[in-house]
């Protein structure tokens, strides 16, 4: 997102990202809540976290923040509608045992 002071054609420049990122080499550290890592959405598009992804040790649900709950939310691949990534934005996922990987 960007905001300009005046009105005219703005021009972004470079290579968009269309290729698979992996995500790899997410443990699980000792103590309460240490299997969430927070990833982000490196797409000038939205995603789906809709069980079409490659994940190994990965659990099935996703997590946004709500601004609006003020806390996360789970995005499920079930609920397709409630379970978009915007453009750039963080989401957390769940290493439910050893190495996790996406």
């Amino acid at each position: 997102m960007a905001s300009y002071q005046v009105t005219d054609t703005k021009e972004f420049k470079g290579v968009m990202n269309v290729n698979d990122v992996a995500v790899t080499g997410l443990g699980i550290s000792t103590g309460s809540n240490q299997s969430w890592h927070l990833l982000g959405n490196p797409y000038a598009s939205a995603l789906a976290w809709d069980g079409t992804w490659t994940t190994s040790n990965i659990s099935g649900i996703a997590k946004i923040w709500s601004e609006e709950g003020k806390a996360y939310q789970d995005l499920t691949p079930a609920d397709v509608a409630n379970s978009v990534i915007p453009s750039g934005n963080g989401f957390m996922v769940e290493v439910s045992s050893g190495t996790g990987s996406l």
